[in-house]
């Protein structure tokens, strides 16, 4: 567990190091400014492949571009998509002139901004280079890379070389003509067949058996070789090629290849050895550059030396190059001696161990302290103390010997050099001080320096750490233990470590129970087996060392009852991995009484059930062995029982003691269980209490508080007076106790007899009824207590009663009497006043609360602290705030129990938002009132008086309004401010106000629109008695709200919600428009403009003809509609009365005028009625009258003055001759060019563009336009055309499109659902159409409910769709001129018949009709919007009702119309007598009968008048020429088709 703890702490240490230097790296990092990997790129000219080089930024992203692309382009890599950059680039030489050129590179960061320059230079290469790192090869050596640099013509070197072509040649060297196989000793190899790996262009060349600029060679035998390069590329055929010279040599090595040293007389061994296909081989043949003082010997390689000299020692070859041999060789020092050193192995450490044999090495150094070579001839003398060591082996020149470690202790050693054998004599002499150690064991180290390293020889079965704790691994086995002194690591103990599978494990006997709190040990033995039949012969059960680290799995019975301490116990159940154990424990607790905790007190005759807790439970495997035993001291004044529910556990005991005479004695609880087999030490645990019979020696009366709020007492108790406050409403409850003479209380006094009594019956009273109720209550302490409650009867009346308990006797036995008496002062309970109220958060705010009632002790606290303080004085309270926040004021009565005390909600709260209320809408210079509220948390408004703490003010955006502040002391919570509008716009209003913090809160802004006025159109209307016309408005708020309308005088005229006014009496009237608003806050409406219009209902005296012109052309149209006498009296005075007027035109000549009916052209022919205006079209020359007559439908409505019947006008319009102009027909096939011929001194009337485009100016006149044509052909073709610019005279409606009908008769009504287009043609005074005209026409009707206006594409159009059925006056002016206008009738009918198909009964079949066809005859399709109502035949219009409802029916003609009707079902009632599932009418039973179920069709018979309907269950089948014939017949006949009789069976068609 250390060694994982110690890995732990290491890799904290270094996880923390990691962050440390990591951050140390970022914050260095971004102090650095990002640079690109290269300033300037000088590439090579190929027009062959294209050079490419990778211009990379150290971080970034960035966007790149080049100055000069056709130089050198730039392409990023590695692209950030998301932001359209990269970090990297390639960069292409894209030059194709040789001559020196140079593009920048930019890279911008899109980041920082940051820009980044390369200076791309492209030239031609002037020469080039082969380098290497060196120019020897040796055999079998790995192969040398060589490389191509080129120069640029100024010795620049070229920054890549990448895809560009080179040819490499072996080639014979003139330098080595006397060597024939010179140019064979070298290969060039591909890269692919080495081990290197390439850039990988040069594979991609080497691929397609191409070279580039890198490539490999190896020598084949010892030699010289020349090598050339040269550019395949044409360029540069001119440049030169590059040569090298390599030479390629043996493999051979110089033993020894170090300097050596050695004295004079002395000699060395030298070897040659010779690397081949991977082994060393020797050689012996040498030479001597300096044979003076050297000797060689016949054996080759020994050398002997005979001066102080310094010697190279060179192999001589048997191959030798005069000119090439660059041979290994070494130096030979010969030097006099400087000094002697020891050295000792193993351990190179000279504190040996006792027992232990060394290698002590004597050296000999120079004066430089170069270690001299020491040969056979050397003579040193050593002197090693015999106590302390044994020699047991020394070499023959005594430089080395071979001892043993005899004595721990401290001791010296000394080595001279004597001589060389017959040479030179020395004297160098050398002392060593050693220490000596005992050797030492190992399990727990001793012995050695006492510091020690630790080592494992098997780590995967043991690991061991610097502390020498030993930890098993993973693997099974044997590992041997090691302890080397620190000091000499050669001295060590050791210790073998067997790590063997746990075969078997059981526990030793021990206790088993154990108190609750204390430890329970239970010993573990867990053994292996050892052996195997190996060296123990037979495999051996051993008990293992260390179990600690074995994963041992725990499991409890009976969770919760013992805790688990690490290493030290384990309770219950074991359960190792592959063996398990188990061992039954138990915890016991210490027997302790718990009522009574020491002393039980009763009374003679009384009982106590005490409580004993804790002890040793039953033996699980043996509880019969469990007891409980009670001893008493007298036996005779007490008898003792267990008794209470008998627990499974055992863990709580129960004893009743009754006294049978008084006395005090020692009551004892013994529980534990006999000793047993599994269980031989139990646990015995005893218990002791004092039981005390005594007599009550006073008794005590308290009231009960039900729901004590606080731990206080009334101030009257507190006095000593027994008078104790109580409710008048509650019926008080007395507590009663019993105390001895030592003031103890009793745990029972039940054997006493007690009566009750009161002095005011008539306010508390005692009633048998409610007799005193015993109790066993729990004190603070946990011990019960028997507590005596009387309830005593309150007649809710205030007053004084006195309330006394008196004890007489016991049950059996008298007794002197004890009594108490209780005063209860019966009063009402206390309230607060005002039970909730805001308060603002404001150091000078304060709220009082009126107390009232009670018993006048009150103690007032707050639920909640810190948000509110409260000062009670003279019955009343205060709150002052502290903090935002609600909190309960409570008021306890000190002197009166009940159940919960008065309470006041206080809510403290900061201005959460300031609210204004005002209409969003004011008239311009009229004025409404603006309400400001500031509301607390709860959204609830402050108090008007605590705005002055608050500097309220309201402000408005602009200067449209204006603002003034009004005192109403009616609003308890509001500020009151007026608004007046002073200009027409739109403004806001926000409240300010400051709270105490200076924080300023304002409101969310109150839009407001200061309208203009409110004015309702027309100003004046006349109408006929019978007439009606709509009220509309302009100006008032926008959008505008509904206006209320009312009338003067209903007597004279009419006016409903949407503003339609009827006249009905001659006079004149008023009728009042209210614009009203909704207040948001009240929901109350609120009137903010209005306006009247002024009514006159006439008769008609006389009409007139409106014609704009009395002269008009041939071909020309012009409008005519009928007027009164006053031009107010125009046709939406009279067009729709009720009852109707009816119009009759007519013209003297019909060949020079026709006359036609307005919408002819769309083949409607209006009736009379609605024929107050007509379209008249002049035909051919000459003059007419043009008559029209009114007449009335009804003489009794009064339309008429006089009681006319009819009023008549006559005009003349004269018809002239109209020249007609030609259209050029080649017009947008050939190319056209326009010109205005104008003479100098002609002021300009029209103007025209290159596209034919005219424009009039103010001046009216004509002028010629010549129009030039241009050929394809080459002809020109010229035409002169007149322009005329003159005046509007007049304006006329056209209607479209056409309506078809099958019987070609036009329709009188516009049907319902239909859009009409209508376009407004302006005419000049002789009646020819403008072509173009700016005109501002303005259209209206006489009322807005029957049809839906909306302006078409033009300004001259207008369509209208029909929404509802009725007659609606269309009119059209020109709103520079009033005068000039134009008046439609739109009548709207149904256009699906027939009109009974409306209300149909279920069963019902019913042909539906619409005249009307598309533009191809084609009829439209039929659809219902309910089919499970009625269903229609999509094609024919057959409908059947299915089911009772409404549903609409639709006749749509695609992109012509559709028109709809409503349709009602109505169910029909069942006849009684009917078969069941069949409905019938006006059948008699007979023929009902015969006829059901008859398979039935539908023919045709005329003639048979008989109506009665019948629905089979068989159904019908409708066909479409039977429905069409049926429908012209009038009646549908249905008929039986089998048997003798007809059924008179029919069905008259609707």
């Amino acid at each position: 567990m250390l060694s994982i703890w110690l890995s732990k702490m290491a890799f904290f240490a270094l996880s923390s190091l990691s962050v440390f230097l990591l951050l140390i790296s970022s914050s260095i990092h971004t102090t650095c400014a990002s640079k690109l990997n290269i300033p300037k790129v000088l590439l090579p000219l190929a027009r062959s492949t294209r050079i490419n080089f990778t211009l990379e930024a150290t971080e970034g992203c960035y966007r790149w571009s080049s100055t000069r692309p056709e130089v050198a382009s730039i392409e990023a890599v590695e692209v950030d998509v998301s932001r359209l950059c990269s970090q990297r680039a390639v960069l292409q030489a894209r030059s194709t002139q040789p001559s020196r050129l140079t593009s920048i590179i930019l890279a911008e960061d899109v980041v920082t901004g940051q820009v980044l320059r390369c200076d791309a230079i492209v030239d031609i290469i002037s020469e080039i280079q082969i380098v290497s790192t060196t120019k020897e090869l040796h055999l079998e050596d790995s192969p040398l890379e060589l490389k191509i640099h080129a120069l640029d013509s100024e010795g620049n070197t070229f920054s890549t070389l990448v895809s560009l072509v080179f040819d490499w040649t072996i080639v014979k060297d003139a330098d080595m003509d006397g060597f024939l196989d010179s140019y064979n000793s070298l290969r060039v190899l591909k890269f692919s067949e080495s081990t290197y790996t390439p850039p990988g262009y040069i594979s991609e060349m080497e691929r397609v058996g191409k070279q580039g600029d890198i490539i490999l060679v190896s020598g084949l035998k010892t030699g010289h070789a020349k090598l050339k390069a040269k550019i395949q590329e044409s360029l540069y055929k001119d440049v030169g090629a590059a040569e090298v010279k390599l030479l390629i040599l043996e493999n051979i090595l110089l033993s020894p290849a170090h300097d050596v040293y050695l004295l004079v007389g002395t000699s060395i061994q030298y070897k040659v050895q010779k690397i081949r296909q991977g082994k060393i081989t020797g050689r012996s043949e040498f030479e001597s550059k300096w044979l003076d003082g050297i000797h060689i010997t016949a054996q080759g390689g020994l050398l002997q030396v005979h001066e102080l000299k310094v010697y190279e020692i060179t192999q001589v070859s048997s191959v030798v190059f005069q000119r090439v041999s660059r041979l290994p060789n070494g130096t030979l020092y010969v030097v006099e001696p400087g000094y002697l050193g020891f050295k000792i192995n193993p351990g190179e450490s000279w504190v040996l161990e006792t027992g232990r044999v060394y290698n002590i090495l004597i050296e000999v150094f120079d004066k430089s302290s170069n270690r001299i070579y020491l040969s056979d001839n050397i003579r040193i003398e050593a002197a090693f103390p015999e106590e302390y060591f044994e020699i047991l082996e020394s070499s023959l020149n005594g430089s080395y010997h071979r001892v043993k470690a005899l004595k721990n202790g401290l001791t010296l050693i000394e080595a001279v050099l004597k001589s060389v054998v017959d040479q030179v004599s020395f004297k160098l002499k050398c002392l060593l001080m050693l220490c000596i150690y005992p050797c030492f064991i190992v399990y727990q180290a001793a012995g050695g320096s006492g510091n020690f390293s630790w080592s494992s020889s098997n780590l995967a079965v043991a690991t061991v750490t610097v502390k020498g704790v030993m930890t098993t691994v993973s693997d099974i086995g044997v590992s041997v233990v090691y302890a080397h002194d620190v000091r000499n690591p050669m001295h060590y103990g050791a210790m073998k470590v067997y790590v063997v599978e746990p075969v078997g494990m059981d526990f030793s006997p021990c206790p088993v129970e154990a108190r609750v709190g204390l430890v329970l040990e239970l010993p573990l033995r867990i053994f292996g087996l050892l052996g195997e039949g190996g060296k123990w012969g037979v495999e051996q059960r051993v008990m293992l060392s260390d179990c600690s680290h074995f994963d041992l799995q725990v499991e409890e019975e009976t969770q919760g009852v013992f805790q688990l301490l690490e290493g030290e116990a384990f309770p219950h159940t074991l359960m190792p991995l592959l063996h398990s154990q188990t061992c039954t424990c138990s915890t016991c607790c210490h027997v302790q009484a718990v009522d009574p905790a020491s002393v039980a007190l009763v009374t003679l005759g009384s009982s106590k059930d005490m409580l004993f807790e804790g002890g040793p439970k039953p033996w699980v495997l043996e509880p019969s062995k469990f007891f409980r035993n009670l001893k008493a001291e007298d036996e005779n004044s007490v008898s003792l029982a267990l008794t209470g529910p008998t627990s499974r556990s055992y863990l709580r005991h129960w004893v009743r003691a009754t006294c049978r005479a008084q006395g005090e004695q020692v009551l004892a609880l013994t529980v534990g269980n006999q000793p047993s087999l599994t269980n031989p030490y139990p646990a015995v645990e005893p218990a002791v209490v004092m039981f005390v019979c005594a007599p009550p020696s006073r008794l005590t009366l308290v009231p009960v508080y039900t729901s004590p709020q606080l731990d206080l007492t009334c101030p009257l108790l507190q006095q000593n007076k027994q008078l104790v406050p109580v409710s008048n409403y509650r019926n008080p409850v007395l507590d009663l106790a019993a105390f001895d003479q030592q003031g103890r209380k009793f745990d029972n006094f039940s054997s006493l007899s007690i009566i009750w009594e009161s002095t005011k019956v008539s306010l508390a009273s005692i009633e048998p009824t409610m007799p005193m109720e015993l109790e066993l209550l729990q004190d603070s302490n946990k011990q019960k207590k028997l507590h005596g409650r009387q309830t005593v009867l309150v007649h809710h009346q205030s007053g004084t009663a006195a309330i006394t308990v008196t004890a007489l006797s016991y049950q059996f036995d008298p007794l002197t009497a004890v009594s108490a008496t209780l005063e209860l002062l019966l009063v009402e309970d206390v309230t607060v006043s005002p039970e909730a109220v805001t308060i603002y958060n404001h150091p000078d705010v304060r709220a009082d609360l009126a107390l009232r009632e009670g018993s006048g002790y009150f103690f007032v606290n707050t639920s909640v602290g810190g948000i509110a303080n409260v000062v009670y004085q003279e019955a009343q309270g205060s709150v002052l705030p502290v903090q935002p926040g609600t909190v309960q004021v409570m008021v306890h009565d000190l002197c009166l129990a009940f159940p919960a005390p008065a309470t006041a909600t206080v809510h403290i709260s900061d201005i959460l938002e300031v609210y204004v209320r005002v209409v969003d809408k004011v008239e311009i210079g009229k004025s409404v009132k603006a309400h400001v509220r500031v509301l607390d948390d709860n959204k609830k408004p402050f108090l008007a008086k605590y705005f002055r703490f608050l500097n309220l003010k309201l402000s408005a955006a602009s200067g449209i309004i204006s603002l003034q502040a009004l005192s109403d002391p009616s609003e308890k919570d509001t500020a009151i401010f007026l608004v007046k509008g002073l200009a027409i716009g739109q403004t806001s209003v926000s409240a300010m106000l400051v709270d105490k913090t200076g924080r300023k809160i304002a409101s969310a802004p109150q839009q407001i629109e200061v309208f203009p006025p409110f004015k309702l159109i027309p100003r004046k209307m006349t109408l006929i008695i019978g007439a009606m016309m709509q009220i509309t408005s302009e100006g008032g708020p926008q959008p505008q709200s509904n206006i209320l309308f009312s009338m003067a005088n209903e007597e004279m005229a009419s006016v409903n919600d949407i503003g339609h006014v009827r006249g009905v009496a001659i006079g004149n009237v008023t009728v009042t428009g209210l614009v009203q608003a909704v207040d948001a806050e009240t929901g109350k409406l609120v009137v903010v403009s209005q306006d009247q219009v002024e009514v006159e209902v006439v008769q008609l005296r006389a009409i007139r003809i409106r014609a704009p012109i009395t002269r008009m052309k041939t071909g020309t149209q012009m409008p005519v509609y009928v007027i009164g006498l006053t031009s107010s009296q125009t046709p939406f005075s009279f067009g729709n009365t009720l009852p109707g007027l009816t119009f009759h035109w007519s013209t003297t000549k019909r060949d020079i005028l026709e006359l036609q009916s307005r919408h002819a052209e769309a083949s409607f022919q209006l009736q009379s009625e609605h024929n107050f205006a007509m379209r008249v079209t002049g035909k051919t020359k000459g003059r007419t009258g043009l008559k029209v007559v009114l007449k009335v439908t009804d003489p009794k409505a009064g339309q008429l003055e006089r009681k006319l019947l009819e009023l008549s006008d006559e005009l003349q319009i004269q018809v002239l001759h109209l020249c007609r102009h030609l259209q050029y027909h080649r017009d947008g096939v050939v190319a056209l060019s326009y010109r205005v011929m104008d003479c100098p001194d002609q002021a300009t009337i029209v103007q025209v563009d290159e596209k034919g485009l005219l424009s009039s100016g103010s001046l009216t006149g004509s002028s010629s336009l010549l129009v030039t044509s241009q050929e394809t052909f080459g002809v020109n073709q010229t035409l002169v055309l007149a322009v005329k610019v003159a005046p509007v005279s007049y304006l006329r409606f056209s209607t479209s499109p056409v309506i078809h009908n099958p019987s070609r008769d036009s329709l009188s009504a516009i049907p319902l659902g239909m859009v009409l287009t209508f376009t407004v043609h302006l005419h000049i005074n002789t009646g020819e159409v403008l072509h173009s005209h700016n005109s501002l026409l303005t259209f209206t009707t006489n009322r807005d409910d029957l049809v839906q206006m909306g302006r078409g594409p033009g300004n001259n159009t207008l369509t209208v769709r029909t929404v509802n059925v009725g007659l609606t006056l269309l009119a059209v002016w020109d709103e520079e001129q009033a005068g000039m206008a134009d008046y439609l009738a739109l009548p709207v009918q149904h256009a699906i018949h027939p009109e009974d198909a409306t209300r149909l009964v279920v069963g019902d079949v019913v042909c539906l009709s619409a005249q009307l066809l598309s533009p191809q005859g084609i009829p439209g399709t039929w659809s219902s919007s309910s089919t499970g109502v009625l269903q229609v035949d999509s094609k024919t219009g057959v409908a059947v009702a299915r089911d009772a409802g409404t549903t609409t029916v639709y006749y749509e003609i695609p992109g012509l119309l559709k028109t709809y009707r409503e349709v009602l079902a109505r169910g029909v009632t069942r006849d009684p007598v009917s078969i069941p599932g069949c409905v019938a009418a006006g059948l008699d039973r007979e023929i009902h009968e015969a006829a059901h179920d008859w398979p039935c069709i539908v023919r045709v018979r005329g003639g048979f008048g008989v109506s009665r309907r019948h629905i089979g269950a068989s159904g019908f089948r409708v066909k479409r020429a039977v429905c069409q014939d049926a429908v012209r017949l009038g009646r549908i006949v249905f008929r039986r088709t089998h048997g003798s009789r007809h059924s008179p069976l029919q069905l008259t068609a609707l």
